[in-house]
C-alpha cells in the first residue's frame, strides 16, 4: 500500500464573500501562514447499502399520540403528515423498532419512515 503527501502553501489568501442581512459583508480568507495539507491514499472497503428509496407510510387514526411498530432494523428518518396532507413538525421519538410521535392536540395522519 503506498500513500501520498501532497503539501502546498498558497502563494496568496483563499478567500471567500459573504453578503448577510442588511448588505453587510464579511471577507473569510486563510492565513497563509498555515500550510494545506491532503493525505491521498488507496479506496476504502464499499459501505452498507443505504436506506431503501421507498419510504414506508404508516397510517394513524385521530389520537394525539401515535404509536407504529416497523421493521426496518434501524431508525429511521421520519415525515409528519396531518390528514389534510400537510407536513407538520411534532414530538417524534424513534428506535430501531417503534417510532412514536405525539401531537398537542388529537391528529389523524400518516408517517413517512425511510
Amino acid at each position: 500500500m503506498t500513500m501520498v503527501l501532497r503539501w502546498r502553501t498558497p502563494e496568496r489568501a483563499n478567500g471567500t464573500r459573504w453578503r448577510g442581512p442588511e448588505g453587510l459583508a464579511q471577507a473569510v480568507a486563510r492565513d497563509p501562514s498555515y500550510p494545506i495539507a491532503a493525505i491521498i491514499g488507496p479506496a476504502g472497503p464499499a459501505g452498507p447499502a443505504g436506506a431503501s428509496a421507498v419510504p414506508l407510510r404508516l397510517n394513524a387514526t385521530t389520537s394525539a399520540t401515535w404509536i407504529f411498530n416497523h421493521s426496518l432494523g434501524r431508525i429511521p428518518a421520519v415525515q409528519v403528515f396531518i390528514g389534510s396532507g400537510e407536513q407538520v413538525l411534532a414530538d417524534v421519538e424513534a428506535s430501531a423498532t417503534t417510532i412514536t410521535v405525539t401531537h398537542a392536540s388529537p391528529q389523524s395522519g400518516f408517517v413517512l419512515a425511510y
